[in-house]
């Protein structure tokens, strides 16, 4: 019999709000390089795969050592304020506290685990997660599911028995491809474009019932009603 027993968060737009930070990061590259900053929607809707994508849309060319340099500035100028201004969303600490007491849990994320541990430790957040996967940790990021194979086998348990909580298409990508359930927080950062999820949130202390009145067959049967 399938249970749940491992959650596996996103991080921006899933458990933190980092807009902010990003775009005052992303801005300080731009003008370093002699480029107009990008308004906070807009770098908003570059989050969610990566640095390299981030700062390939925000500088808006192909010139790879103008993006390199521009990458290199960002870098830099995060790692050293990558929670100036980003916070936990509402409900997220005493929600992961409670949950982790009867589930596994991780972070995966496209973000470096580099300033994905700054950030952790920063909150003083590290505690809530059993591990993290960052979008260099492993030789591939989401929506690839090298990163439930790596947990599945560090934890003994079975694939099936993991629940992604993200914000973005890769998120709800990664957790159709590796048939489970895919929760969508609708708060966040990012999109969803047509992917189905299993549930959509508008808080995360929704998260608490979803998991106690999850059912694997119920979501297995709901998949195959719904195509």
């Amino acid at each position: 019999m399938i249970g749940l027993k491992a959650l596996l968060f996103d991080l921006d737009g899933t458990l933190i709000d980092s807009t902010d930070d990003i775009a005052d990061s992303v801005n300080y590259a731009l003008k370093e390089i002699g480029l107009e900053p990008r308004s906070r929607e807009e770098v908003r809707y570059f989050i969610g795969d990566g640095v390299m994508p981030l700062i390939e849309r925000a500088v808006g060319t192909k010139d790879s050592p103008l993006i390199s340099r521009c990458a290199e500035l960002f870098r830099s100028y995060y790692a050293a304020h990558c929670i100036d201004k980003s916070f936990f969303y509402d409900g997220v600490f005493e929600t992961v506290e409670k949950l982790k007491k009867i589930y596994k849990t991780a972070i995966i994320t496209n973000k470096d685990e580099t300033f994905s541990r700054l950030i952790l430790q920063g909150l003083k957040a590290e505690h809530l997660f059993d591990a993290l996967i960052g979008g260099n940790t492993l030789n591939e990021k989401k929506p690839s599911t090298i990163s439930i194979t790596y947990l599945s086998k560090q934890w003994e348990i079975d694939s099936r028995s993991f629940m992604m909580i993200g914000d973005h298409i890769t998120d709800l990508e990664l957790a159709r491809r590796a048939c489970i359930p895919g929760i969508f927080c609708k708060f966040g950062i990012g999109r969803k474009e047509n992917l189905p999820s299993y549930r959509d949130i508008n808080h995360f202390h929704e998260l608490i019932d979803i998991t106690t009145n999850f059912n694997y067959q119920h979501f297995i049967d709901e998949n195959i009603n719904t195509g």
